[in-house]
């Protein structure tokens, strides 16, 4: 974990949206889709329901969000 994955983390939690989310950080789409996917590997939970480009927090990713 790094703290680019953190912040990309809590831009996609704001947005909602994965390509909403990249354009603001200012990188591509699938970088953050595959920094994102890193991060729940490594946390070994799912952070996100993917539905298309959009996305909810879970109750996993919401918690992760108030302690980081």
């Amino acid at each position: 974990m790094n703290l680019k994955q953190l912040y990309y983390f809590k831009r996609l939690s704001e947005t909602e949206h994965y390509t909403e989310a990249a354009s603001s950080l200012c990188i591509t789409q699938p970088s953050l889709s595959h920094a994102i996917s890193e991060l729940e590997k490594e946390l070994g939970v799912a952070l996100f329901a993917r539905q298309g480009r959009n996305v909810k927090i879970t109750q996993n990713g919401k918690r992760f969000f108030a302690v980081c």
